[in-house]
């Protein structure tokens, strides 16, 4: 290695050859560097995750399917710390005692306290559970069984972008939304008419950035492309994300829509000084200011509070109209939660990968032959002697 010649050896490196690598299954670390944008893909943006491996000075590699990651693992099993693969495929894994999991069948295999799932959802996926379950966000915050926090960063596609002063920015909503059909469904919380009153009370206009694509109303028909936006809703047509940023940051307000679920948006926009109206799709008629009962489009901002987040409850026109004019009257400057912080994201990726997997897995081993957990027993895949 190179760090080797220049004497730049990190703490996961040394002079002596003996790197620390981690091998990255997920087909969404590939997408990210080919630009796609879901969810899961900005969850593993170069920026992100990679950008902390290397700065953490890890070596890692691409793999492209199960039979590669068995193969880059059997040429330095003793280098290797984790590999990320998607829940599936962890399972698949864990299945196939002859030519992947190690196993008295196959000595040489991969240990499955080595295989953390990459998960963007609340539950525990794998035979091990929770502690190998990498979630994206901090979902014990709403009340969920604890995952295994990795989180991401936003700071590096925000800090790219210069800050749009606010008395530069159009007098505009930005519609969180790159599917028409989400206009459309069961989940959506504001009916037509709600932009066409915010609009004509406050003087502002709304737009989204949504491809054309076939879109069905509840009743399972195809809606006609003139009846597709509300009145006074413009669509810019598909975007790529620098374009979308661009457009958001030039906005005054985000408001979401009901879909989709726990998207990296909102982070995006509150960094780039644009608020968020989340809307609470349901919620406790008898408690109805009990957030941990509520449920909403993003789940950890329910837990903030204007100038930053508005939260709205489904069919509230003018609590939807008022959120939308205190989001104008009162703007704020880049915002970025603590724990999307690079460095907050640096200190988990290197807790993450120094834990005594193998020590927690026969722990697991112990109280699951002792019924004292639910769970496969197969002692040879959990704690094998070797690697």
């Amino acid at each position: 290695m190179i760090c080797m010649f220049e004497g730049t050896c990190k703490k996961n490196q040394n002079a002596q050859c003996t790197f620390t690598v981690v091998i990255l299954a997920s087909y969404h670390f590939r997408g990210a560097l080919a630009g796609w944008v879901g969810g899961e893909d900005v969850w593993c943006l170069i920026r992100n995750q990679m950008q902390s491996l290397k700065s953490l000075g890890y070596t890692y590699l691409f793999a492209f399917d199960t039979d590669h990651v068995v193969r880059l693992y059997q040429m330095f099993p003793s280098l290797v710390v984790a590999i990320i693969m998607e829940p599936d495929k962890q399972d698949e894994c864990f299945n196939n005692e002859f030519d992947c999991v190690k196993s008295f069948h196959n000595p040489y295999g991969i240990p499955i306290w080595k295989i953390l799932a990459f998960h963007f959802w609340t539950d525990a996926r794998g035979p091990l559970g929770a502690n190998w379950t990498l979630s994206p966000e901090p979902y014990h915050m709403e009340g969920h069984k604890p995952n295994t926090f990795l989180g991401y960063s936003i700071e590096p596609s925000c800090d790219s972008r210069a800050f749009v002063p606010h008395l530069e920015r159009y007098d505009r909503a930005y519609i969180m939304t790159k599917r028409l059909q989400y206009l459309f469904e069961s989940d959506n919380a504001w009916p037509p008419d709600f932009y066409e009153a915010a609009a004509k009370e406050l003087e502002i206009d709304f737009v989204l950035g949504a491809a054309n694509e076939k879109v069905f109303g509840k009743d399972g028909r195809e809606i006609r492309p003139r009846n597709i936006l509300p009145k006074g809703v413009k669509n810019l047509g598909k975007l790529e994300l620098p374009e979308f940023l661009d457009e958001l940051s030039k906005s005054q307000v985000l408001v979401g829509v009901g879909l989709p679920f726990t998207s990296p948006t909102p982070y995006e926009a509150l960094c780039l000084g644009v608020p968020f109206i989340n809307p609470i799709k349901s919620w406790d008629r008898h408690d109805p200011e009990n957030r941990y009962k509520w449920e909403v489009q993003h789940g950890i901002l329910k837990f903030w509070n204007p100038p930053y987040v508005y939260n709205v409850f489904k069919g509230d026109k003018q609590g939807f109209i008022d959120a939308i004019r205190s989001a104008l009257e009162n703007p704020i400057d880049s915002f970025v939660i603590d724990h999307m912080r690079m460095h907050a994201l640096e200190t988990r990726v290197q807790e993450i990968l120094t834990k005594n997997y193998r020590g927690m897995a026969s722990d697991i081993l112990s109280r699951r032959q002792a019924g004292r957990e639910d769970g496969p027993v197969r002692m040879a895949e959990f704690c094998p002697a070797g690697y």
